[in-house]
């Protein structure tokens, strides 16, 4: 509860204005992915910039810290690099690119870090170990921009799609088919398994944060 109102008090900081040229261009940076307790602490910054009328092109890198903010102790080292390019298309009626939107992602990253797992053998035992993966993911998000008068941005955004993943690890191959679930969770097993994966990739919530230069 306490989280919600803290994010609709940082969303109403930012009043929408319509009167926006479609030839703006806008810098972000995503401070959640800060917050990332499954793949790690990243630092990410984008450029927006219109093409056409309301139709807009997202570009963003990033790279992640070695220690995460959170998650700290099962992924060290960590390291790689992040990239997303997004098409977007503004649905305000004076063709502004402002308001709510639809978009269509391409996601890419390469990813290597350290981790540790009970290896679920008799006799069990624990086990450090390297994972390298290389992702990429296709989404079709929809989300909402409002522009205040000083020209900061904030964006909202959800989204459903498909996700390709090629992990390796230093695991033994019977190892890799006897990582110990985490209590009730299973998201050791997803993040640090070897082998092609083809999973879901959903967007809960994605927020971010900038400023319009023209």
């Amino acid at each position: 509860m306490l989280s919600t109102l803290l994010f609709k008090s940082g969303l109403n900081v930012f009043a929408q204005n319509d009167s926006l040229s479609r030839n703006e261009v806008r810098l972000f940076i995503a401070p959640l992915n800060l917050l990332d307790m499954y793949s790690g602490s990243s630092t990410r910054a984008g450029v927006e910039f219109g093409i056409k009328n309301n139709v807009t092109v997202y570009t963003e890198i990033g790279t992640f810290l070695p220690r995460s903010v959170i998650n700290r102790y099962w992924l060290r080292k960590n390291g790689g690099l992040i990239a997303k390019s997004e098409l977007k298309y503004y649905t305000n009626k004076n063709k502004s690119t402002t308001g709510k939107f639809f978009s269509c992602e391409i996601f890419y990253k390469v990813q290597s870090y350290e981790t540790t797992d009970s290896i679920d053998l008799n006799p069990g035992y624990v086990k450090d170990y390297s994972v390298s993966k290389k992702v990429g993911c296709l989404t079709v998000k929809c989300g909402k921009i409002t522009v205040n008068k000083n020209r900061f941005v904030s964006e909202y955004s959800f989204g459903l799609g498909v996700r390709f993943k090629l992990s390796e690890s230093t695991l033994t191959a019977t190892e890799n088919e006897h990582i110990a679930l985490v209590g009730d969770s299973e998201s050791n097993v997803y993040n640090n398994k070897s082998g092609k994966f083809i999973y879901p990739n959903v967007v809960i919530l994605g927020f971010k944060i900038g400023y319009q230069l023209k």
